[in-house]
């Protein structure tokens, strides 16, 4: 029974850190396009400020799974040494 939860654990790690790197890189993705390019969606940005908010949602996408993935891996390794 302990070794089926330790697979699924690892199961759950890998594909949630797969699912954060994917975001990172769209997340880097939008950053580069939005601060290079001055692209916002498909549009041309018309200002600084939509650059800006283009730039911080690129980087929010790319944060925010990163920290529930490492927030997911520190709770099934702490369950498993219990």
């Amino acid at each position: 029974m302990e070794s089926t939860t330790k697979h699924v654990g690892i199961i759950i790690v890998i594909v949630v850190w797969f699912v954060s790197i994917l975001c990172s890189v769209v997340g880097a993705f939008i950053v580069v396009r939005a601060l290079i390019e001055g692209y916002v969606s498909f549009q041309k940005a018309e200002s600084a400020m939509q650059q800006g908010a283009a730039a911080a949602m690129g980087i929010a996408i790319s944060v925010v799974p990163c920290c529930i993935a490492k927030a997911i891996s520190e709770i099934i390794s702490k369950s498993s040494e219990l």
